[in-house]
């Protein structure tokens, strides 16, 4: 009985499909930003060169303000999946994920100061109706100035991806703000997965915390840099369909066997 079942285990070894997986880091540029502010999302020529973030209590032209980046799933499915060697591949996890965004202190663009506070990260699924671009914004969503951050139901139902601290800094300097959240984390996996594209959200901690960011391109690389996303995954093969028929096969042949031998 055992040589049948030591047998059985050593075709089931044979059988079981060879899953790889590598672990990986891309840094991939955010495709559009936004920011809304109280009257609807922001159109200005300006638009996707620097973004602010400000609470209901933050003064200036462009504050309060909450900030939008758009990540699509698809493009960072495609430079995993280049970058682990892994064609066709999916994520299984995210290990580390960093949104870097540079500090545009000290410009004087719209007369915003900058204020230091917290910032506060969600992530956002994709809506059914994105968000327009080159100057011809929807009317919605708009600033909750019944919210410090402005944010609430705006986008549906959205997860946390985190807090951090902003500190007011030189112009240009880039800071690599972790998310984190297990909710927010499995979105964004999701996301990549199925190859949708998806929001990251960032508004203020604080009534008072105004922040003068970089947006997803500027008027050039060493005055303004982009937006963009940093991310530690492990990228997994997918089984083939016939190994995974076959594993099922192996493993009633082997059911089979065992109440053969169990029965004489």
């Amino acid at each position: 009985m055992r040589f049948h079942v030591l047998k059985a285990a050593g075709l089931l070894g044979l059988l079981l499909p060879v899953v790889s997986a590598e672990a990986t880091t891309i840094t991939s540029t955010s495709t559009t930003s936004y920011f809304v502010t109280p009257t609807g999302i922001n159109g200005n020529s300006l638009q996707g060169y620097y973004d602010y973030v400000g609470g209901n209590a933050s003064t200036g032209a462009n504050n309060p303000s909450f900030t939008i980046y758009q990540e699509n799933g698809a493009t960072l499915l495609s430079s995993l999946q280049a970058a682990s060697g892994i064609t066709g591949g999916t994520v299984s996890s995210i290990t580390g994920l960093n949104l870097n965004l540079a500090d545009e202190s000290g410009n004087g663009l719209g007369g915003d100061p900058e204020t230091a506070g917290s910032l506060v990260f969600s992530y956002a699924s994709y809506a059914t109706t994105p968000l327009s671009f080159a100057g011809v914004p929807y009317t919605t969503p708009a600033y909750d100035t019944t919210q410090v951050g402005g944010l609430s139901n705006q986008f549906g139902s959205t997860d946390s991806l985190g807090t951090a601290t902003y500190t007011p800094g030189t112009s240009g300097t880039v800071t690599a703000y972790p998310l984190s959240g297990s909710a927010g984390l499995s979105d964004i996996t999701n996301a990549i997965d199925s190859g949708s594209n998806f929001y990251i959200i960032v508004s203020a901690g604080t009534s008072t915390t105004s922040a003068a960011l970089g947006g997803y391109y500027g008027y050039s690389s060493t005055i303004i840099p982009p937006a963009n996303l940093t991310i530690n995954a492990t990228v997994a093969a997918v089984p083939e369909p016939t190994s995974l028929g076959l594993l099922a096969t192996s493993g009633l042949m082997l059911l089979g066997r065992r109440r053969r031998t169990a029965s004489v």
